[in-house]
């Protein structure tokens, strides 16, 4: 208890008898010392000290002045005259500071121990360092988005959901927490999500390609197309690397709204932002979708037009295919085959012959694409294909070569296992769907109870349940199946009206 008195007294006695004594050199002549005793001769080895008197050991006062040394007799004397004692404001700030950086150091130690102890990725410096503790927001954000992805993986949703509302919350800026968090709550809470993607967008301008392509897919699902019209033609100006698919995405959700205000707004935006083959198939748009259907066609027909991009083929092939013009859509195939990829070349040779009613060279293009392994861009041309349009007997060719030469069941090819899961849901084949539902729940490891709502739905889709509902559950999807699933089983397609 003597030494813990003596330690206290120290800590007083460095600011007090260092500023009495200041007082005293300041005063010079005009007070007595202030610690030294006033009976004694006031000269160096032949004066105690008044100060020292009430320490249990007055040794330790030679802490706060080291002027008290012990005499040759061993009783401690103050060293100089009284006129030479001196204040020791450098020992004071050298102790002081040296015991306030100790126990600073301590409890940055203890700091990070524990915070690292409790998954806290954080640094000895980032504790250390006051103009670093902004950071400390982002490592508390980091770790409960750690969490959530640990959650996710497990299946526990609700609680990933939560983990990556705190680091949100604490992050407003940490786009990998809003983004994933949007597409979480896109199921089960809409419009939360909507608002996350528009703060995403507003708040990271450097990733907006990527925010609005995940918004456009739960858009999409949803079958929120005006809400989709309006991102495709903003992203036409922030995402130019992408334009033909958001010229698709904005003619598929103007044809379903029927409102042509957001190809308009598209149409505004001034060069160089807009390419000119971009502007020319607004403009071409604009003019199917304002005429009458032959004028609309011979706008699709008419030279002057010729494309100049593989997109700009296949839009006025597949555009005459929808305004059911499929002689002259077979024209232009014919004319413009070449331009187009593998792929949109044997998507429309299937639609061609469909429309047209030529059920030989349609079976035989089937049984060339399924002569072979299934891949997961020739899943999505069947399967589009075949819901699109309706072929109980092609349907079942198509099955027959997934059991005998089936689509490998990994990660990858995820989506195209949920697009065949729908099709055989529509065609009614019950023993395919069972057999890709339990593909479905060992790719991801997961009851999917949602499979179950999504059959039921493919069962009987008149039961007054929308496509819109099931859609969400069934993510990820190929955006071709998507755009099929819409055409078939969604809302009619609105006529166009002027803005």
């Amino acid at each position: 208890m003597g030494w813990l008195a003596d330690l206290f007294r120290t800590a007083w006695g460095l600011v007090y008898w260092n500023l009495r004594k200041s007082l005293y050199r300041a005063r010079r002549g005009q007070d007595r010392c202030p610690c030294q005793n006033p009976s004694d001769s006031g000269l160096a080895w032949e004066t105690g000290c008044e100060a020292a008197l009430h320490w249990n050991r007055q040794g330790r006062f030679r802490r706060v002045c080291p002027l008290l040394k012990p005499a040759p007799d061993g009783t401690l004397r103050c060293s100089v005259n009284a006129e030479d004692v001196r204040p020791f404001w450098g020992r004071a700030f050298l102790l002081y500071g040296g015991t306030i950086f100790a126990s600073y150091l301590l409890a940055v130690i203890l700091a990070f121990a524990v915070l690292r102890g409790i998954g806290y990725k954080v640094t000895p410096w980032t504790l250390a360092w006051p103009p670093a503790w902004s950071t400390l927001r982002t490592v508390r954000s980091e770790y409960f988005l750690e969490k959530a992805r640990v959650a996710y993986n497990e299946q526990r949703i609700n609680e990933a959901i939560l983990s990556l509302s705190l680091a949100y919350e604490l992050d407003p800026y940490n786009h990998a927490a809003g983004l994933l968090l949007a597409q979480l709550w896109q199921v089960g809470q809409a419009a939360l999500s909507d608002r996350t993607y528009v703060r995403l967008l507003d708040n990271h301008p450097a990733m907006r390609p990527v925010t609005a392509q995940s918004w456009y897919r739960a858009l999409l699902a949803r079958g929120d197309f005006g809400t989709i019209a309006q991102l495709s033609a903003d992203a036409l100006r922030f995402d130019p690397d992408h334009a033909t698919a958001w010229i698709h995405a904005l003619f598929f959700s103007i044809r379903k709204t029927g409102d042509l205000a957001p190809l308009h707004r598209a149409l505004s935006i001034t060069s160089p932002d807009l390419a000119p083959d971009v502007r020319a198939l607004l403009e071409l748009e604009r003019t199917v979708a304002t005429s009458l259907r032959a004028q609309g066609i011979d706008a699709l027909l008419r030279p002057a037009t010729d494309p100049g991009t593989a997109y700009a083929a296949y839009y006025r092939i597949n555009r005459l295919l929808q305004l059911d013009a499929p002689q002259q859509a077979l024209t232009l195939f014919e004319r413009y085959g070449p331009r187009l990829g593998e792929r949109e070349r044997a998507a429309l040779q299937l639609d061609l012959y469909a429309e047209l009613g030529w059920a030989p060279l349609r079976r035989a293009t089937i049984e060339t694409l399924t002569a072979r392994t299934l891949n997961l861009p020739t899943v999505e041309i069947l399967m589009a294909h075949l819901i699109r349009h309706p072929s109980p007997e092609l349907a079942r060719l198509v099955f027959a070569g997934q059991a005998a030469r089936p689509l490998p069941p990994t990660e990858a090819n995820y989506s195209g296992y949920t697009a065949l899961f729908c099709t055989a849901g529509i065609y009614g084949d019950s023993e395919q769907v069972t057999a890709l539902a339990n593909a479905l729940k060992q790719i991801s490891g997961s009851s999917f109870v949602s499979l179950r709502a999504a059959e039921a739905f493919f069962r009987q889709p008149e039961a007054n349940r929308r496509i819109e509902g099931v859609l969400p559950m069934l993510q990820p999807l190929p955006l071709d199946v998507t755009y099929a699933l819409l055409e078939r089983f969604g809302r009619p397609t609105s006529a166009p009206t002027q803005p």
